[in-house]
């Protein structure tokens, strides 16, 4: 696969022009915050940066908290809260803190994690993006998460042989196509952020047929964890309850 100088200008941690559709997480346009609950001596989000120092937010994310959480178009960002079926190590690099996911027109899709930690080379992890390509329906299969439910699911894992992309899609009747590993090429992992980029025929639409603009009914959440679907494996979500839309960029509406 081949794509335009998209993923080579948005280096993850790098800022663009948002007007070119560069995906970023650095940044976040001042909006309504869509759910916010303050949690004792929590302040609310802000755009673009987390409210309390990493070490407090590892702390905080030990236990159940009040939702606060922004988002803006693709982009969530969150306090981080750890999933409570998760029987693994609760470490700062399976924490989400944020999402990113976009559909740009003449390019693909680009879907981008981000966690509190910084991403070891040297410990295993499975950081996922469960997609709804329009077909999907509720409940999903997560305890306490029926709201998170895909048809397909973007996996990027890590460890000390590298790093691995993946897509797999889902029939209607709930059972998996097969596995397509993605060039190595399509997939970063930089500091505390992962990223892929997807051509768009490789998710096509589940929509009905007749569907207006299907571009638009596109909806992802990200996880991180040890596994892509088992909820013990799972360690935190991005949005924490439901899927939110993929923007769609460059598409006349």
């Amino acid at each position: 696969m081949s794509f335009s100088p998209l993923a080579r200008a948005t280096r993850l941690g790098r800022r663009t022009d948002d007007r070119k559709g560069r995906p970023e997480l650095e940044s976040l346009e001042e909006r309504r915050l869509l759910s916010h609950v303050a949690v004792d001596f929590i302040p609310p989000l802000h755009p673009g940066h987390l409210p309390l120092p990493s070490g407090e937010l590892d702390q905080i994310s030990q236990r159940k908290h009040p939702l606060n959480e922004k988002i803006v178009g693709g982009h969530v960002r969150k306090l981080p809260m750890f999933y409570g079926p998760f029987l693994g190590v609760r470490s700062p690099n399976l924490d989400a803190i944020g999402a990113n996911g976009r559909l740009i027109r003449g390019q693909g899709f680009v879907f981008t994690g981000e966690v509190l930690g910084p991403i070891s080379k040297a410990q295993p992890a499975v950081y996922t993006f469960g997609i709804n390509r329009g077909g999907a329906e509720a409940p999903g299969s997560f305890p306490n998460r029926p709201m998170i439910y895909y048809d397909s699911l973007v996996t990027i894992t890590t460890g000390p042989t590298g790093s691995t992309g993946t897509v797999q899609l889902f029939r209607k009747s709930g059972s998996p196509e097969p596995t397509v590993t993605l060039p190595a090429g399509d997939v970063q992992v930089s500091g505390d952020k992962v990223q892929m980029e997807v051509p768009a025929n490789m998710l096509p639409s589940t929509s009905p047929a007749g569907t207006h603009l299907p571009t638009t009914r596109y909806f992802y959440a990200f996880w991180a964890g040890t596994s892509a679907t088992s909820p013990s494996g799972i360690a935190s979500f991005a949005p924490e309850y439901a899927i939110t839309r993929v923007a769609p960029e460059g598409f006349a509406r």
